[in-house]
């Protein structure tokens, strides 16, 4: 973040007010259901340690922990005095026609509500603010043993202390209203080659499909504690039969769900259903389940479609540590690759009933050495990145082998680290390589076509990407995941160009 000798004033740094409105938020939303101990423990610590930048990135630190602080003293009832001292600030700035500088307000906030904590060991040596409001063990053993608010009421409390630092700031600054910039046209091959793939989108957070409440409303979900959450370490993807997106963040160890149809955002699971490592999901349509794989725990997870509630799992002996899953429509199949025991795994839709597995170890045909990924395709063929063998292999839909590409390599049509595997309606095999940052495309046959991709964090670009699912619309999603992002791409059949 660039910092100038304003670092508050907003109206010309909108990334610093939504930098600072995330701070509240974060601090809101880690304060509504952890108690007061475990704030009051968070300032000290942010207060003691966090202050070591230079001058200009402390005074952006000393605002953010002023308003955390405000938070206690709304607890205290404090907060009218805080609010009213800081508007009759800001209004007098305004009679003068300043434009109240950073300087003004981390002033009056420090002589009104900063609390220095005495580092250990020793007494504080910093300027005590005028007056010294500090909070020492008593003091906050006092605010501990008085009765709190209920939840609802800590949320209500916080809420109006949102609405009154939102009517603080405004006096101030001016809201820098984001303007989206039209997407690039990106095409592969570039011209005068006849392209077959176009990038449409790039999603991290909900607003990126259109899917938004507004800036005001999305600072009180997070005070609320209901914050749409951005994608952190994206890996499996799916879409179903309404277009809705399904992401696997193995960071946060949730499903992030995009609805562009019904304007939606959700995650799942809550803490009752806690996931220890997803890798894959697929959703079967016809049942309204979604599967997702936890290769720590061993077990493929059982949601459901509609609020993405428990729904059972999947575990046995036979399975050691999943991680591909796919839906075989025609054959009312959930396949599974075992990582571990390289082999997949074949359960009933039905009754989750192990039916068999195809392959096992080995680097023959047919065999696998540790497989990651799998797809099957609208013709019913079943494909394997068969990593560790650098090859994908293709199998009908009994199981029984039908071919394989792809070698070690550094080259076009040879493989480093393959991950995703998809295929488009003209039975085109897209297989990702995590350390080469694209995708290669090949024919049914295996035969290479074309790559798109490349190193990098623009459009188009990939840093160690890992899933891919091909829609019934030709979509291309690819998880890009050290860029806390999924791309989105077409495969234009005829070479069309997008409107």
């Amino acid at each position: 973040m660039e910092v100038d000798h304003h670092p508050a004033d907003l109206g010309r740094h909108g990334k610093q007010y939504r930098g600072i409105l995330e701070s509240v938020a974060r601090l809101g939303e880690f304060f509504l259901p952890s108690g007061r101990r475990s704030f009051l423990r968070a300032v000290g610590i942010l207060r003691r340690d966090d202050l070591q930048g230079d001058e200009h990135g402390r005074k952006i630190l000393r605002i953010r922990l002023s308003i955390a602080v405000g938070m206690v003293q709304v607890e205290q009832n404090q907060h009218r005095e805080f609010l009213r001292q800081g508007g009759r600030h800001i209004e007098q700035d305004g009679r003068q026609g300043g434009r109240c500088p950073a300087g003004m307000v981390l002033r009056h906030l420090e002589r009104r509500v900063l609390l220095p904590v005495p580092e250990r060991g020793g007494p504080d040596r910093r300027s005590e603010p005028e007056p010294a409001l500090r909070v020492r063990r008593d003091q906050e053993d006092a605010l501990l043993k008085r009765r709190g608010a209920t939840k609802r009421g800590r949320s209500c409390t916080a809420l109006c202390l949102a609405a009154g630092l939102l009517v603080f700031l405004a006096g101030c600054f001016k809201m820098a209203v984001p303007v989206k910039e039209p997407t690039p046209v990106i095409l592969w091959p570039e011209p005068p080659e006849i392209p077959r793939i176009h990038f449409v989108n790039a999603v991290s957070r909900p607003e990126d499909m259109g899917i938004g409440n507004g800036a005001f409303r999305n600072f009180l979900r997070y005070l609320a504690g209901k914050a749409d959450t951005p994608m952190v370490n994206p890996h499996g993807v799916t879409v179903d039969a309404e277009g809705r997106v399904y992401v696997v963040d193995h960071f946060l160890r949730k499903i992030h769900v995009y609805d562009p149809r019904g304007k939606r955002y959700s995650a799942f699971p809550g803490k009752e259903a806690a996931l220890l490592s997803p890798i894959g999901v697929a959703v079967d349509d016809k049942r309204g389940r979604v599967y997702v794989s936890d290769s720590a725990a061993g077990a493929v997870k059982v949601f459901t479609k509609d609020g993405g509630n428990p729904a059972g799992e999947i575990r046995g002996g036979e399975m050691g540590r999943p991680t591909g899953v796919a839906i075989h429509a025609a054959k009312d199949e959930l396949l599974v690759v075992d990582t571990i025991h390289s082999g997949i795994l074949r359960f009933s839709l039905a009754d989750h009933r192990l039916k068999g597995i195809i392959g096992k170890e080995g680097n023959e045909e047919g065999r696998f050495h540790s497989p990651t990924h799998i797809a099957v395709s609208r013709a019913g063929n079943i494909l394997v990145t068969d990593s560790l063998n650098y090859r994908v292999q293709v199998f009908d839909p009994e199981g029984r082998f039908l071919r394989g590409f792809g070698a070690p390599g550094d080259g076009p049509g040879t493989f480093s680290r393959p991950k995703g595997v998809a295929v488009d309606s003209d039975e085109n095999i897209y297989v990702v390589d995590a350390l080469f940052a694209n995708v290669q495309v090949f024919d049914k046959e295996g035969r290479l076509l074309m790559a798109f991709g490349k190193h990098g964090q623009g459009f188009g670009e990939f840093w160690l990407p890992s899933g891919i699912f091909i829609d019934g619309r030709d979509r291309v999603f690819v998880s890009d995941s050290y860029n806390k992002r999924v791309q989105i791409f077409q495969y234009m059949k005829g070479g069309e160009l997008p409107q």
